[in-house]
C-alpha cells in the first residue's frame, strides 16, 4: 500500500482557508492532518513561521520550533496511510525543503511526498492580496490600490511560479482555482479522496467592500504600530454604529489600472500558462471597481473622525484615499 506526505503549499489568496478548514474539522483515520502547528483556521501556519524563525505573529505567540517539530513529526509518524500539511506560507522552495529536511525521519516513512500549487488569475489573486494586507493589521498596508497593483503584479504570474517548483519538486501537482465553487473537491480529487468532499467550496476569509477598504487604508497610514491598528480593528470599528465594511464590490484598482497590468503582464502569462502547463484561467474577467457614494464618502469621513488621532495629516489622508475610490 503506497503512502504519501502531501504537501498544501499555496500561494495565499488561492482559496486556502477553504481547505484548511475541511481538513482541520475531518480527523479521518486513512488520512493524518496533523493537530500540531495549526492556525486557529487550520492552516499549519504556526508551523511554517516556526520554520522562518517568527517568534510572534500579531497577537499569536508562535511555539520554538524544536517545540513544535517533535509534536509534528510523532502525528506523522503515526499515520496508517497519508498525511497532509497545507500553509501557504511553504510557498518558497527553500522554506518547503527545510520542512522536509527538518522532518526527514517521519518524512522518510512516506512512499511519496507531493506538493500541491493552487493557480489564481493573477489579476483577481492581486486584488485578493491588496485586500488581505489592508485588513491584517500585522501588514498594515499603506500603499494606494493602483500603486500597489503596478509594483506587484509581476509577483503573480503563473509561469515562473509554476518552473520553479517543477524544477525543485517534478512531482509537483497542479491545481486551476477557477471554478472557485468545487474548489475543495477538486482538491479531494487531487489527493485522491474524492469521498471528502463537500457539496460546494464554503465562502471563507471574506474581502472587505469600498468602505471598509477605504477606512482600513486611512487607519493604516494614520496608525503609528500593529498594535493600534489591530485594537482599530478588533475593538474601535465595532464600537461605531452602522458601519458596512464588507457592502459592495471588493475589488481595488481602477478600469485604467486594470487594463494596463492584463495588456502588459497578465495576459501574455495566462497565454503561455496554458500552452506550457495547460492551465487555461482565461475565463475570468476583472469586475467594476470598489466605488463609494456619497454617504459612503460621508460615513468614512464621519467613522475617520471619531476613531482616528485628531492631526492635519489625518484629513490629509482621508482625502487622498477617497480620492484613489471612484465615484458611485
Amino acid at each position: 500500500m503506497t503512502s504519501r506526505l502531501f504537501v498544501h503549499v499555496g500561494p495565499p489568496k488561492t482559496g486556502t482557508t477553504a481547505i484548511q478548514s475541511l481538513f482541520r474539522d475531518l480527523q479521518d483515520p486513512a488520512l493524518v492532518y496533523p493537530v500540531a502547528g495549526q492556525w486557529p483556521d487550520g492552516s499549519h501556519n504556526l508551523l511554517s513561521l516556526a520554520l522562518q524563525g517568527t517568534p510572534r505573529w500579531g497577537a499569536t505567540e508562535v511555539p520554538p520550533l524544536a517545540e513544535l517539530l517533535p509534536r509534528v513529526a510523532a502525528e506523522l509518524s503515526a499515520a496508517p496511510k497519508d498525511a497532509l500539511i497545507s500553509s501557504e506560507g511553504l510557498g518558497h522552495t527553500g522554506l518547503y525543503r527545510q520542512l522536509l529536511e527538518a522532518l526527514a525521519e517521519p518524512v522518510a516513512r512516506f512512499d511519496q511526498v507531493i506538493p500541491i500549487l493552487t493557480l489564481r488569475h493573477p489579476l483577481e489573486r492581486a486584488a485578493s492580496d491588496y485586500n488581505q494586507r489592508v485588513k491584517d493589521a500585522q501588514y498594515g498596508e499603506t500603499a494606494l490600490p493602483d500603486a500597489d497593483l503596478a509594483g506587484r503584479i509581476a509577483a503573480h504570474r503563473l509561469c515562473p511560479f509554476i518552473a520553479k517548483w517543477q524544477q525543485a519538486a517534478p512531482e509537483v501537482r497542479l491545481l486551476a482555482y477557477h471554478p472557485a465553487r468545487s474548489l475543495v473537491a477538486r482538491f479531494c480529487d487531487l489527493i485522491e479522496r474524492p469521498d471528502l468532499a463537500p457539496a460546494e467550496t464554503p465562502w471563507k476569509n471574506r474581502s472587505l467592500g469600498g468602505v471598509g477598504l477605504a477606512l482600513l487604508l486611512i487607519a493604516n497610514r494614520v496608525l503609528p504600530d500593529g498594535a493600534a491598528r489591530h485594537r482599530f480593528l478588533a475593538e474601535d470599528i465595532h464600537g461605531y454604529p452602522g458601519l458596512r465594511l464588507w457592502h459592495g464590490g471588493s475589488f481595488p484598482f481602477s478600469q485604467a489600472a486594470a487594463a494596463a497590468a492584463m495588456d502588459t503582464v497578465v495576459t501574455p502569462d495566462l497565454q503561455a500558462a496554458r500552452e506550457r502547463y495547460g492551465i487555461d484561467l482565461s475565463d475570468w474577467h476583472p469586475p467594476a471597481p470598489a466605488a463609494l457614494s456619497e454617504t459612503d464618502r460621508a460615513q468614512v469621513r464621519s467613522a475617520a473622525q471619531a476613531l482616528l488621532p485628531v492631526s492635519e495629516r489625518r484629513e490629509t489622508e482621508v482625502e487622498a484615499v477617497l480620492a484613489a475610490f471612484p465615484e458611485r
